[in-house]
């Protein structure tokens, strides 16, 4: 869904207890560019600013492939052709260079066809082929041989740049360059080039050479203009990423003071992208090449001001212009400080001394470690990548490495030169010879070396290699992925994503988009680890702490207190260390501090602990299923001998590969796919593994600990006083006698986007037989603590996992949605069977989130996303039988093509007898069904659909059969299904309908006009019935704002009142380089209202009742008493200003025992560079909406925050007032941030024996 950063929490007080889809049918073919979406509030949607800086030198003239003699016989005509002389193929004279049928080569010419000569130009031709791929003679001329005669350098980048130079008029391709000659002794041929009237004026002719015979003897003067249906409408690279960046143009060349002279501005609009190619399409190479010169033009770009004016300078004085719409960091006249900076540099790297011969490394070390804007907040700096092309030549390569170290290197402002240089090279950047000693892998390798090396390849990351000019395209494309890589994660760099404690521990997931380590760099890496939570009896001196001594005993004196915080500057969360003092609390900052949020004293770290692990010794135990009902072992043996498994891998047919796919996403890497491999030191220790595990976003880490996961066994009304359960988690019979194991488990679950849901050993919290000073103790069970134990892929998962391989992984949500874990009495399967202990199963489900897809592949739909085989990559639900935690029993997975995404997650609902086992659901309600946008990469959060409700069996789920319910609201979809479910006879315990559910309440999103904007709850009533054909839906409230988040509900027996609380908002993307956010300014709302067709006489829902209310219903949430003909309440929350947008809610409200209802509204920043927003906590009474009495006010509330920040506002200040000084005294900041999954409220326990709990969304 839309959230990036949750945190949830499970706090114990210290001493207290698709059916019907056919399989992998051929299908049209899709990219991992239709599947990938960024976290929210991983990156910001600001464009990047790539200067397309070209070398427009002579050279460029020059034959692409072909022989030229030009350092011999070379100089230029007075047309300025460059004139390269004649040139020898032979075995002992230019043997690399001669034409190679096997080879394609790139160029004008369609590689594939053959051509005729017409009049005056090459046609496509039916001719051919023949087997040399030369051609039949002059009539019939192969396409790939006249791209290797006829291509020159400025044909090849102008083909991948733009798509190639094109007469409009006549609609031909037409090539540019220089005149030559060769004799090719290989094909007995003489070819000549002539250009006499000018470079876009060439022609060809081929005659015998001597006394052999060429085949294609008698091409005279043929005009080399290439006909071609698509001329008009070619398209290149800057078409491709024109809505991804913003380029502009520079040439540098020593003819006519061309040196850095800017060709097009930054391209905004679509005839800006026109001009930009028409200028480069129709600039003449000429000249020397001075490259140095061309960067200190790109230098005075970026700082919008001319300090390179006098020859050979050009004088770019129309362009420069700051604060203007063409000043690189400002849109119109809104400054964007937060864009990144890119010098894109294409050359042969052979400069020359041009205007004093600046070595390119002198100012692309200077555009890299200056602040180029100190105008603007924050650092603007610049980052070269250089595309070495169409040369061999040594010293130019090398030149153009040194140029990438010097230009992209990781610096600090006490590090301002690439490792090992402490100053600039004393020496030529032409003969620096690359690898570097220090940095020669495997031979040597310094650590200082990943600061430009990421991948140990022994040259910079940001330097691509071109000199063939086939592959031109394909490099920059990948320089300008990495270029967009790079500008869309440097905004945070770690982001906490997730959080759930169980008594004294506290599970922390974050993920990190780029993950530096002592060697490289790597993506998408996720990582989790466990802390300590500290209880105090006084609430709001409660901490987190480090395990500071690594011993697994919470020691409230000599483990230190954490503090989370997001550092702008630097752009990540960090954590801050603390002292306890002599009473416990927070003293003195410790050493070091701050610090990353990997590098704390933790009890365990899942991520690392899995990096660490020898695959040889000790395997993963990963299964999936094929079927839906039952389970595979996913491994690289299976992969080669199941062909259906290959075909769901996208691989059909092709072992070698599907077992290659297997053993990658066990955690082995393969050479040409996504490097993992990495270095760093763990417990003492450096050593070299493979990062195994993927990036955590949405998946909230849930527990099966020692604690009971119901309340069935407590007395009404938390529970129903059943004697069964207690004996089922206090792992006693019916006589007293111990068996079970349920107090002795400790698993953690969490789904990640490597594909799985992962299983991890938690340990065994224990507060008995303590030291002193300790609160608590993690022991481990059977395994060591934070070891995986099992992970599972759901099938709808299967075909996107070759994603996950690729160089140019574009990051994809796998499994995203956070586990449900509960206990059912569904053993027997027999639901009118007497219950008793051994009913009792604890079951597990997860989904995909908005990972998958929802359509099938080949529909025609807009507001979807399809999927990339047929009836095969679906979003889904899987459940398990976790009774026994280390061997899961797979239940089932549930898919469907009206599901949309699994965004809602599962209500659980029970009917039947209270002493029997009953019938027990799952149920869902279908999500949103897309698209995504391709060129940002969020998720848009839109449904082509009526919303739908899905009714499993909770044992069987879809292998017998499910009902599917039609609630006929059209383009709409369901918001969370969390705390959704109530049971209204739970205080009476001796009524007929006791322990049956009576309704569920589900919040919704449908489309307003253009948008989906409106929304509503609906009211699912079970009337008791198992079958649930016969349950009713109607509308609580209909046409308010969305409803994204779960709900909350309030039964007041007392005044005979029931009431539903939630509110209104969504935010799933943000577009347009930051400036187009979900539903920025829609006034949103929070709402109280009474259930209608709740019957006070009796406490019980009328099954008949279908009454909906209005808005014209409700009265504005005051201090008053609500006025005796209203049903309810609301609040509109605050108009959205310049800084910030529309408050919203996100994460599910909370109603107190003590008649407090709290919630939290986010209001996104308006800022471009922001990714965060404004949190804020409300309190306010249950029954009016106003704001609460300062008696019942007490405790504090724990949230995270999209920043990283856990925030923990306390309610009442120090003096005994209110700390809710917003909005009439019913709300407060909270921090910089967006809210996350949820929040806990600490205070006072009622007079009962309970658990704290936070409740999700």
């Amino acid at each position: 869904m839309r959230k990036t950063c949750f945190f949830l929490i499970l706090l114990v007080v210290l001493g207290l207890g698709c059916a019907g889809i056919p399989h992998g049918a051929s299908a049209a073919d899709m990219t991992n560019n239709d599947y990938c979406v960024y976290p929210l509030y991983a990156s910001n949607a600001v464009k990047p600013f790539i200067l397309l800086l070209m070398d427009f030198s002579g050279s460029m003239q020059f034959p692409a492939y072909a022989p030229n003699n030009w350092d011999y016989e070379g100089n230029y005509s007075t047309k300025k052709v460059a004139l390269c002389g004649t040139s020898t193929l032979s075995t002992t004279a230019n043997a690399d260079k001669k034409y190679d049928k096997d080879r394609d080569y790139y160029g004008l010419f369609d590689s594939t066809k053959y051509y005729v000569q017409g009049s005056g130009k090459y046609d496509p031709s039916t001719c051919g082929p023949d087997a040399n791929r030369i051609g039949t003679g002059p009539l019939c001329i192969s396409g790939n041989f006249l791209n290797w005669l006829t291509s020159t350098r400025i044909d090849v980048a102008r083909k991948a740049l733009t798509g190639g130079r094109v007469n409009t008029q006549q609609g031909f391709f037409e090539s540019e360059g220089s005149a030559y000659a060769i004799n090719d002794y290989f094909n007995n041929c003489t070819y000549k080039v002539t250009a006499d009237s000018g470079t876009a004026n060439r022609k060809l002719t081929i005659t015998n050479l001597g006394t052999g015979t060429c085949v294609l003897n008698g091409a005279v003067d043929q005009g080399i203009y290439i006909t071609d249906p698509g001329a008009s409408t070619a398209s290149g690279l800057v078409q491709d990423f024109y809505n991804k960046a913003y380029f502009e143009l520079m040439v540098f060349s020593s003819d006519a003071n061309r040196v850095g002279r800017i060709l097009a501005d930054k391209a905004v609009t679509p005839q800006d992208m026109i001009n930009m190619i028409n200028m480069m399409n129709n600039e003449t190479p000429y000249g020397g090449t001075p490259t140095g010169e061309g960067l200190w033009k790109a230098w005075d770009l970026f700082k919008e001001e001319e300090l390179h004016t006098t020859a050979p300078y050009y004088s770019n004085t129309a362009y420069v212009q700051k604060a203007s719409k063409k000043d690189p960091y400002y849109d119109d006249a809104t400054p964007i400080s937060c864009r990144k900076g890119f010098v894109l540099l294409i050359s042969d790297g052979a400069w020359d001394n041009t205007g004093g011969g600046t070595d390119p490394v002198i100012p692309a070390q200077t555009l890299r470690t200056t602040d180029l804007r100190p105008d603007l907040t924050g650092t603007q700096n610049v980052t070269t990548y250089a595309v070495y092309a169409f040369s061999k030549d040594a010293a130019g390569k090398n030149s153009m490495k040194a140029t990438a170290m010097f230009g992209g290197f990781d610096y600090s402002t006490t590090d301002m030169y690439p490792y090992p240089y402490t100053a600039m090279p004393t020496v030529d950047s032409k003969n620096i010879a690359f690898p570097l000693t220090q940095c020669d892998h495997p031979t040597r390798w310094d650590n200082g070396c990943v600061e430009w090396d990421k991948s140990k390849v022994n040259y910079p990351y940001n330097y691509y290699d071109a000199s063939d000019g086939t592959n031109l395209k394909t490099t920059l494309e990948a320089a300008l992925l990495d270029m967009l890589r790079r500008a869309s994660s440097g905004t945070a760099a770690s982001v906490l994503a997730s959080a759930e404690g169980s008594g004294a521990n506290i599970l922390q997931a974050f993920f990190f988009p780029k993950r530096m380590f002592d060697d490289a760099e790597i993506d998408w890496t996720g990582e989790m680890q466990n802390l300590w939570y500290y209880i105090d009896p006084q609430i709001g001196n409660s901490t987190i702490r480090e395990d500071t001594a690594k011993n697994n005993l919470l020691d409230i004196y000599s483990d230190d207190i954490i503090e989370y915080e997001f550092d702008v500057g630097l752009g990540k969360t960090v954590v801050r260390r603390y002292s306890p003092n002599s009473s416990a609390q927070k003293g003195a900052e410790d050493f070091p501090s701050p610090v990353d949020l990997d590098q704390t004293k933790n009890l365990w770290e899942a991520g690392i602990i899995l990096w660490q692990r020898d695959l040889a010794s000790s395997p993963r135990s990963i299964h999936t299923s094929l079927d839906g009902s039952s389970m595979i072992p996913f491994t690289a043996a299976e992969a080669a001998s199941n062909a259906t498994l290959q075909t769901y891998l996208q691989v059909p047919g092709d072992p070698a590969t599907a077992q290659n796919i297997a053993n990658y996403v066990h955690g082995y890497d393969i050479t040409g796919y996504r490097n993992r491999t990495v270095t760093t030191t763990y417990n003492g220790t450096e050593s070299t593994h493979v990062w195994k595990l993927g990036d955590i976003v949405q998946s909230t880490p849930r527990l099966k600990s020692t604690f009971p996961l119901n309340s069935y066994h407590l007395y009404p009304s938390e529970g129903y006083s059943d004697r069964t359960y207690y004996q089922y988690v206090n792992d006693v019979d019916s006589s007293g006698n111990s068996v079970g194991s349920y107090k002795n488990r400790g698993m953690v679950f969490v789904g990640a986007n490597d594909g799985m849901l992962h299983a991890f050993e938690l340990g065994k919290l224990t507060f008995t037989s303590l030291p002193a000073n300790a609160a608590a103790r993690l022991e481990t069970t059977d395994a060591a603590l934070g070891t995986e134990r099992w992970a599972f892929i759901p099938k709808g998962a299967l075909p996107y996992l070759k994603y996950l391989t690729s160089t140019s992984y574009c990051h994809t949500f796998f499994v995203n949605q956070p586990v449900t874990i509960l206990d059912a009495s569904v053993g027997s399967g027999n639901s009118t069977a007497t219950k008793d202990r051994s009913s009792w199963k604890t079951i597990l489900i997860g989904g995909m989130g908005i990972g998958g897809a929802c359509r099938e592949n080949g529909t025609s739909c807009t507001d979807c996303v399809k999927t990339p085989l047929s009836g095969v990559g679906y979003s889904s639900y899987f459940a398990f039988d976790i009774t026994d935690p280390v061997n899961p029993i797979f239940l089932w997975e549930f898919s469907s093509s009206d599901l949309g995404f699994s965004t809602t997650g599962p209500a659980i609902v029970r009917v039947g007898d209270a002493d029997k086992n009953g019938k027990w659901f799952a149920v869902f309600a279908s999500g949103p069904t897309g698209p995504i946008d391709t060129t940002y990469h969020q998720f848009m959060g839109s449904s082509d659909q009526t919303l739908k409700i899905f009714v499993l069996d909770l044992l069987t789920g879809s292998k017998s059969s499910y009902t599917t319910i039609d609630t006929g609201i059209a383009s709409a979809f369901g918001g969370s299904l969390a705390n959704s479910v109530i049971d209204v006879d739970r205080g009476s315990p001796g009524s007929v309908g006791a322990y049956t559910d009576d309704a569920i309440y589900l919040g919704y999103t449908k489309k307003g006009g253009t948008a989906w904007t409106k929304g509503g709850i609906l009211r699912i009533q079970t009337k008791g019935q198992t079958n649930p054909n016969n349950w009713s839906i109607s509308k609580l409230i209909d046409n308010t704002g969305p409803v994204t988040a779960g709900l909350t509900k309030l039964q007041d027996r007392r005044n005979g009142k029931m009431w539903i609380y939630f509110g209104t908002g969504r935010y799933y993307y943000r577009l347009n380089d930051g400036t187009l956010l979900d539903d920025p300014d829609s006034q949103q709302a929070f709402y109280g209202v009474q259930e209608p067709c709740y019957s006070p006489a009796f406490n019980t829902l009328d099954t008949t009742c279908t009454t909906t209310v209005s808005s014209s219903d409700l009265s504005a949430g005051s201090s008053s008493a609500l006025p005796s003909s209203a049903l309810g309440w609301y609040i509109n929350f605050p108009s959205p200003d310049a800084g910030y947008k529309a408050h919203r809610v996100l994460t599910q409200p909370l109603a107190s025992y003590n008649g407090i209802v709290y919630f939290l509204t986010s209001s996104p920043s308006g800022d471009v560079c922001s990714l965060g927003g404004y949190t804020y906590l409300w309190a306010v009474n249950y029954n009016n909406g106003g704001p609460p009495s300062l008696a019942a006010l007490s405790g504090m509330v724990v949230t995270q925050l999209s920043t990283g920040q856990i925030a923990t506002p306390i309610l009442k200040k120090a003096d005994g007032t209110s700390a809710l000084t917003l909005a009439s005294g019913r709300a407060m900041a909270v921090g910089q941030g967006i809210s996350g999954g949820g929040f806990s409220l600490l205070g006072p326990p009622k007079p009962v024996r309970k658990i704290l709990h936070m409740k999700e969304r």
